[in-house]
Formats: C-alpha cells, sequence, structure tokens
C-alpha cells in the first residue's frame, strides 16, 4: 500500500507481453520512498494475464485493459488519467535499473520541467547500444539527437498539455519535439535509468526505416531548415552510440 499520496504515476503500456509483469516489479524496487503510482494500459490481453496484472500492481495503481488504436492511443489514455505532480513511462519490455531509486530522481523533478537519463538497449542478455542523456541537456533534440523516451521524467502540466498524434508512426518524436520546446529547464543525468530490449516495429525492415525517416525529415524540417541533414545526424549518432557501447551484461 502506498505510505503517501503518489507524486510520480507511471505509465506502462502493455498488450499480451507478460514481460510488464518485470516491468511492473522494476517500479516498485524503484520507489524506495512511497510515492509511485502505477497506471497500466493494456491493449485488450487475454483476462488469466490481466488477473496476472491486476495482482501484481494490488494497491499502488490501476489498470486499464480495454481495446485501443495503438501505442499512441495507449499513451493518451495514460496521460488524460494521470493525477500526480509528475510522470514517467515504461513499455512492458523495460525495467528500471536495480540501483535507480526515486529518491535519486525527485529532487532533480522538483527543480526542472524535464529529467532525463540514460537508456541501456539489451538483446541476448547483453547491453547493445545505449541512448544517452547528455544531448536533450545540450538542447539538442530539434537537431534529431532525439531524448530516450522510456527513461525521461516530467512535470504532468508539461507533458499533459500535447498529445500523441495516433495516426503518425513517428508521433513520440514529434511529441518530444513539442515537449522540449516548451520546457524551461531541462536536467541529463548520466547514469543508466531504463533497460529496453532491442526490436520494435521502427527497426523491422530497411524499407521502413527509409520511409520512417523520410517522415521525420519532413516533421525536422518545422522546426528547422535542412530536415535531412538533422535525419544524417540522427542515423550517425545512433550508429557512433551502437559500435562504441561497453557491452556489458544486464543486470537481472
Amino acid at each position: 500500500m502506498q505510505q503517501n499520496d503518489p507524486r510520480l504515476e507511471v505509465i506502462i503500456l502493455s498488450f499480451k507481453d507478460p514481460r510488464v509483469l518485470n516491468a511492473i516489479e522494476s517500479v516498485k524496487q524503484f520507489d524506495d520512498l512511497g510515492i509511485v503510482s502505477l497506471l497500466i494500459i493494456d491493449g485488450g490481453s487475454d483476462g488469466e494475464l490481466v488477473s496476472r496484472i491486476e495482482a501484481a500492481v494490488g494497491e499502488q495503481g490501476r489498470v486499464i485493459s480495454e481495446r485501443d488504436n495503438g501505442i499512441f492511443d495507449g499513451l493518451n489514455k495514460g496521460l488524460n488519467l494521470v493525477t500526480a505532480e509528475f510522470i514517467g513511462w515504461l513499455g512492458s519490455d523495460d525495467f528500471y535499473a536495480p540501483d535507480f531509486k526515486v529518491s535519486q530522481l525527485l529532487p532533480h523533478l522538483e527543480k526542472n520541467d524535464i529529467v532525463v537519463g540514460n537508456l541501456a538497449h539489451f538483446s541476448g542478455g547483453k547491453i547493445s547500444r545505449i541512448s544517452y542523456s547528455w544531448p536533450a541537456g545540450k538542447g539538442l533534440v530539434k537537431w534529431g539527437f532525439n531524448n530516450p523516451h522510456f527513461s525521461t521524467f516530467g512535470k504532468a502540466a508539461l507533458l499533459k498539455a500535447h498529445s500523441f498524434k495516433e495516426d503518425s508512426p513517428v508521433s513520440d518524436i514529434e511529441y518530444f519535439l513539442r515537449v522540449f520546446e516548451q520546457a524551461v529547464s531541462v536536467k541529463a543525468i548520466p547514469r543508466i535509468f531504463v533497460y529496453a530490449e532491442e526490436g520494435g516495429f521502427s527497426n523491422s525492415s530497411p524499407m521502413k526505416i527509409i520511409k520512417l525517416n523520410l517522415i521525420l525529415a519532413h516533421i525536422y524540417s518545422r522546426f528547422l531548415p535542412k530536415g535531412l541533414f538533422i535525419i544524417c545526424l540522427k542515423v550517425i549518432y545512433k550508429l557512433v552510440t551502437k559500435f562504441t557501447c561497453i557491452r556489458g551484461c544486464v543486470p537481472v
């Protein structure tokens, strides 16, 4: 049971993925102050998994299980339901680093609109790439150096002022471009907040990667000229972080 009123709500998206139970457990381990509430947005999983999710959440949050129109619809549902002062989020295949605690995060959240940490991508139990927080702290998000989305926390007033476009495959990037443009203060912390398993729809085929980056070029051109140049910077940065990453083991 929550000992104090929740100040931070963590939105977790889920759909037929039992790994969400690990994500939920990581939030509980993260909450060393008793101020974090869970908000599970499930896209309509089978009854048995939903029951397991509800049991795992217990009295520390809410579970909304119903059909939706995909990840961005789920994120919008979560944003609309949040009542806490601060917001965080995870995918069902993500989890917080075991040594990352809300007591370490809260002082930074109280002083800044957005707080960003590093995100470690992994495959086969090994770290494959690091998405670093420092570009967000330097104001480089609009130059294609995207913030690691699931290791980004922020004030609810700012994050709820925007929504995800459900008809765009790159809505998450466009959303954070708008959010960071309005943020007055951003704190980047050079430590791993979140571990995220590699894979996903945006990297599923070469043609899809090309298509999505052409859409991104158009989106970036609204913020700065030469959108294709920004995409090149984005791709180069991702390659550099992948091939210079120290591939340690993922903590269990």
